[in-house]
């Protein structure tokens, strides 16, 4: 996926041995589109596709990583999770909709937060090509 390459930073993968995507546009083949799941809307499919594309790239990947409030002191499962890890330091939340709503951003705001993060990637499909439906976040420059 020849787009991570422009969004990864070397502080972002510096950990992992600045190990960046080289899926070239095997991204675009599956989302595109001509893609398999350019008719089909559903977050699952998309997330499962990306998943595979990074790992096959070298990265470790983990998805709908439990995101538990800590309030008080006291664990609070609220059921919210994270779409996609990414060498244990990018959340990367997915979106499948018309147009990104202030709400999108403040909920990967509110993941990066709760995580201890400090970058993550909003990541909307429905665009007709996919860097235009990426919006990179990084601590203390995006957030208000």
């Amino acid at each position: 996926m020849r787009i991570f390459n422009e969004l990864f930073t070397t502080e972002d993968t510096e950990d992992h041995g600045g190990k960046r995507s080289q899926c070239h546009h095997s991204g675009h083949h599956w989302c595109g589109d001509e893609g398999p799941l350019s008719s089909w809307s559903g977050i699952a499919a998309y997330q499962a596709c990306l998943a595979y594309e990074l790992r096959k790239s070298g990265f470790d990947v983990k998805t709908e990583v439990e995101l538990p409030v800590i309030y008080d002191g006291v664990y609070i499962d609220l059921g919210y999770r994270i779409d996609l890890i990414i060498n244990e330091r990018i959340i990367v939340e997915l979106k499948c909709v018309e147009k990104i709503a202030p709400i999108h951003e403040a909920q990967i705001i509110s993941c990066l937060r709760l995580s201890k993060k400090s970058v993550g990637l909003l990541i909307n499909f429905h665009v007709r090509h996919l860097r235009d439906g990426i919006k990179r976040f990084v601590e203390g420059t995006d957030w208000n």
